[in-house]
């Protein structure tokens, strides 16, 4: 099941309809047959990419965000490891809880995020009909003992860090297969997605799309030379078409 994935026209709509098939109250017998199926390939397909702790943590917030196929790729680990947003959302769900940080994300979106999200919880102070100050929630007890002070507001201020989820410090691990491999998934959906933007078509266009398309090709090499005979010929089919 998860090969038909990558068989599909549209991968993450194809996910999108797996990932988020909750209800097995409804349709007929056939229906709730396959929607239970698609929750436990859900449960599977989490646990194989981010691992079995980081799947159970982060389901909630996938499916509320219904993260797509590329969302996946930004918050998949290095192996043995959990995803960097890990630790940092179990720290955001104890000052805020989860229904806000659920709301955050679906405005964001993961690929911001994926290096982790904070937030401080911040109290707005009025002292003697001021404008008011912000404080902690402990330095805001402080002055809440005063007489003249009262409090006027009450924020959530988060902080996301996001980027490719890949390092490219050193040459090595760019090329290491699977680092490769994501780089080369990710490659796609931009591809894909300057393709299908209505803007109209000017000459700089074109430009970054035979240069995402020397990358893809490049890296397919790189990564099935071993596998495909094709991978002999498609130099010169490529040089051919582009040209």
């Amino acid at each position: 099941m998860e090969a038909l994935i990558f068989k599909q026209d549209s991968p993450d709509l194809f996910l999108s309809e797996l990932l988020f098939s909750q209800d097995e109250q409804s349709g007929s017998l056939q229906q709730i047959y396959w929607i239970k199926k698609a929750l436990r390939f859900r449960k599977k397909l989490l646990k194989n990419y981010l691992g079995t702790e980081a799947a159970k943590i982060l389901s909630p917030y996938i499916v509320y965000t219904r993260a797509t196929y590329q969302d996946l790729l930004y918050l998949i680990p290095e192996f043995g490891k959990n995803p960097p947003i890990f630790e940092p959302l179990l720290q955001c769900k104890r000052i805020c809880g989860e229904n806000l940080i659920k709301e955050v994300i679906a405005k964001l979106g993961w690929k911001l995020m994926n290096f982790g999200l904070s937030v401080k919880h911040c109290i707005g102070i009025s002292i003697n009909g001021s404008l008011r100050f912000l404080f902690s929630d402990f330095e805001a007890k402080l002055f809440e003992n005063s007489v003249n002070a009262k409090r006027v507001s009450e924020y959530f201020l988060f902080t996301a860090h996001g980027g490719l989820p890949f390092g490219t410090d050193s040459t090595n691990e760019v090329e290491k297969p699977v680092t490769l491999f994501r780089s080369y998934n990710l490659a796609h959906a931009n591809l894909l997605q300057e393709i299908l933007d209505v803007a109209p078509l000017s000459l700089q266009k074109v430009k970054r799309i035979i240069e995402q398309l020397d990358k893809i090709v490049a890296d397919f090499i790189k990564l099935f030379q071993t596998y495909s005979e094709e991978c002999l010929i498609l130099p010169g089919v490529y040089e051919g078409i582009k040209n």
